[in-house]
């Protein structure tokens, strides 16, 4: 996708980055990013890993949910300038609803609490409240692959007070700083 379009809307790691969550971004470096001032991102070794492994840790998922893991599609908000690509989309066995699958590459378990649960890094939970926001999904799995090796997942709920009180936010930082 061409840094023009990504430049169009405020995708999930956007979204933590307003919240004060990511930790590889301030909202500073990504007003430059959106507004030009900022060269390219260039893609490093980790980045490249997490991008190649990413189709291994989906298929991890579907294993473990028992569903294939629909291919990635873009989503975006008719009215704000929210979007995103999805990892993943399933269709659960347990309850027949759709769910965002958001595969992670991770060197260390620190940031991660007991598999099964939404015990997961603030920016991945943003990450993914966001995407909920913009499908019909009630919940956001998020299989991880820790160095390579250990495989676990973890499940983010629908919470629609605190995605909108993001959705604010994020059109305000988009109104604010980028219009």
């Amino acid at each position: 996708m061409s840094e023009i379009r990504r430049s169009s809307y405020i995708g999930g790691p956007g979204a933590a980055t307003i919240l004060g969550v990511n930790p590889w971004e301030t909202p500073l470096s990504m007003w430059l990013r959106y507004t030009k001032r900022a060269p390219p991102t260039e893609i490093n070794a980790v980045m490249r890993s997490g991008m190649l492994l990413e189709r291994a840790v989906l298929d991890y998922a579907g294993e473990e949910l028992g569903t294939p893991i629909l291919p990635s599609r873009f989503v975006r908000d008719p009215f704000l300038p929210l979007g995103g690509h999805l990892d993943g989309e399933a269709v659960t066995a347990l309850d027949g609803n759709l769910a965002i699958v958001e595969a992670k590459t991770v060197r260390s378990k620190a940031a991660w609490g007991e598999p099964g649960t939404g015990d997961v890094p603030a920016h991945v939970a943003a990450q993914c409240l966001h995407y909920i926001g913009l499908t019909e999904a009630r919940v956001a799995w998020i299989p991880v692959l820790f160095s390579g090796l250990e495989f676990a997942m973890y499940r983010v709920e629908r919470d629609d007070a605190l995605i909108g009180q993001m959705r604010e936010l994020c059109a305000k930082w988009w109104r604010d700083y980028v219009v």
